[in-house]
């Protein structure tokens, strides 16, 4: 019987090391998990406004994207910060699920989203002036 017990702890003692060696499934991006150009809403670091319902905004150090809103989406003319809330995953694929919030004087605005995509390097050269975050 102690045998038993032995082999048993042994076997969790080795498997609690395997798991803290760093064997665990290796991370991939939210692009290669889902096969689509996605970004966590977290990842948003700076915006500029291209019309009342369009928004271009960076994700990360290089990417960015552009944000068409449901309606006209008016204080994001004045507010100096925006964020996305993408519902419980975090990660944004598309506009659909997606709301744009904009803080505002008597609370946060919120603004249905309705595509996202992302721009191409030649699309990003070719932003007018003003709406390159």
């Amino acid at each position: 019987m102690k045998t038993v017990s032995s082999l048993i702890f042994l076997a969790v003692g080795a498997l609690g090391l395997l798991l803290a060696s760093g064997c665990a499934a290796p991370q991939h991006s939210p692009a290669s998990r889902t096969g689509k150009s996605c970004f966590y809403a977290s990842q948003v670091n700076n915006f500029a406004l291209v019309n009342r319902n369009t928004v271009n905004f960076r994700v990360g150090v290089s990417d960015i994207y552009e944000a068409r809103l449901l309606g006209n989406c008016g204080d994001i003319a004045w507010t100096e910060s925006i964020a996305f809330d993408a519902g419980a995953t975090s990660l944004v694929c598309s506009g659909l699920g997606a709301t744009l919030i904009v803080p505002t004087a008597i609370g946060p605005r919120r603004c249905p989203v309705n595509a996202i995509r992302k721009l191409t390097p030649a699309e990003v050269s070719a932003l007018p002036r003003g709406t390159k975050p």
